[in-house]
């Protein structure tokens, strides 16, 4: 039974890496390099935590970015595992099957073979929700050694990205407030994600404190927020109706400001460059950001834009975003370089440096996937009945909602609109979309 059970997960784990098996080396963003760079530095970025990059340090060993690879899909393997024991017991007859089945159709049909075979934290948003899921189903006491182990990496995963603390909080404060009121003998447990949850906040700037960056989750923070309200327009308001004594810098360039916030930080000719760049702004950012957050005025504007903002993110979930081809001019290429010589071989001779990725048909497959996930999920709904499915796959279905939308928030109001950032959650709704029909194959054949 255990041998089954092992070969089951190394051939799942080998169908996950498939994306980095096709492309002949682990993908990369423009981000990746700053990531495996501060990996070996132990020190921590302005823009962004630490822990990602601790990640990639002890999974590399040092010696390769595909153990990076391999640990993330291992990491999924185990999760998703202990998910779909959760809806049939693992000593059904078909249970690897079952497995191995769904885990093909995941790695082919949906990005998440993409997300995986990337070196950037992105996957672990989807693994601390699938954490979350799993502790609040399962039966066992939360003290037990497998709970201990999901607790860690719940709040491991949160720490990977300044998205994650926001919509990890929001999820564990959403299904508390259900528990509340409908599902009772899981709210003791829901309020103990709370705390969880909030310790990450707190965990964060304890470590960069610790590796001498300052107690703080981001130290710039206050820059990316202010390129927001300037993407959205809401920083131009606020200059044309405060400027009358020009005591801001950024007055000047109030009929100047780009419509994208990359732009605004990123390029060497933005508003932001010309008036000294980020230290050069970092209070003047933080007094607008302030006026803006206490005027009800400027703060309702503000909704309304973060509501359509979010509502821009939730339809944005192609595959491909951010994997262009990094060449030497690049940073992901200087820092592959640096820490693995001895890979620059294969790195250069992948598609992706080549330019040679194809991300249509994989989009389209998704596309195809999800629209018949959810038309199986209402022929589901219909045959078996709204009233003969369980408390738990309702719990499933807030999770997965829930999840998807404050990602979307914490990405789209907050952060950047980009494909990258919401297909990393979108993978959950095929993943319970195949769970519902496995529980319920048996009531679907009884109907038939």
């Amino acid at each position: 039974m255990k041998n089954k059970k092992y070969l089951s997960s190394a051939i799942g784990i080998l169908l996950l890496m498939q994306v980095a098996f096709y492309n002949g080396y682990p993908l990369v963003t423009s981000d990746s390099g700053a990531y495996i760079n501060h990996a070996f530095l132990w020190s921590v970025p302005l823009d962004r935590p630490v822990f990602y990059s601790m990640f990639i340090f002890f999974s590399s060993l040092h010696l390769s970015l595909w153990l990076t690879v391999f640990v993330q899909c291992a990491i999924f393997v185990a999760l998703f595992r202990l998910l779909l024991s959760s809806i049939i017991s693992k000593n059904e007859v078909f249970f690897e099957a079952y497995f191995l089945g769904c885990t093909f159709i995941l790695a082919f049909f949906t990005g998440l073979s993409w997300c995986l075979c990337q070196i950037m934290p992105d996957i672990f948003t989807l693994i601390g929700v699938l954490c979350f899921a799993i502790i609040l189903l399962q039966k066992e006491k939360t003290a037990s050694k497998k709970n201990i182990f999901l607790i860690a990496l719940f709040v491991f995963s949160e720490c990977c990205h300044n998205s994650n603390l926001l919509t990890f909080l929001g999820l564990a404060v959403g299904t508390s407030l259900f528990c509340l009121f409908f599902y009772k003998n899981l709210y003791k447990k829901s309020l103990i994600l709370i705390g969880f949850s909030l310790s990450a906040w707190f965990f964060v700037p304890t470590v960069h404190w610790v590796l001498g960056g300052g107690f703080t989750l981001n130290s710039r923070s206050n820059h990316f927020l202010f390129a927001k309200m300037v993407e959205n327009g809401l920083a131009k308001d606020f200059l044309y109706e405060n400027c009358s004594n020009n005591e801001y810098k950024m007055c000047a360039f109030k009929d100047q400001l780009p419509t994208d916030a990359m732009q605004f930080l990123w390029d060497e000719n933005s508003p932001m460059m010309k008036t000294g760049g980020w230290d050069a702004n970092t209070q003047e950012y933080q007094n607008i950001l302030k006026k803006i957050v206490t005027s009800p005025d400027y703060l309702w504007r503000f909704v309304k834009k973060s509501a359509v903002a979010t509502v821009k993110q939730l339809n944005k979930i192609h595959i491909g975003d951010g994997l262009n081809a990094h060449t030497e001019n690049s940073n992901p290429f200087w820092k592959i370089q640096q820490h693995f010589g001895r890979e620059l071989p294969l790195y250069t001779t992948a598609k992706q440096y080549q330019s040679k990725l194809e991300f249509s048909d994989i989009t389209f497959r998704q596309l195809f996937f999800n629209s018949l996930c959810f038309i199986l999920l209402l022929w589901l709904m219909y045959r078996v009945g709204l009233a003969s499915f369980d408390k738990e796959d309702y719990f499933i279905f807030l999770i997965c909602i829930l999840a998807i939308i404050l990602n979307a928030f914490a990405t789209g109001a907050l952060a950047n609109i980009l494909a990258r950032l919401q297909g990393r959650i979108m993978i959950l709704f095929p993943i319970v979309s195949l769970l519902m029909l496995i529980k319920y194959r048996k009531f679907l054949v009884e109907k038939a």
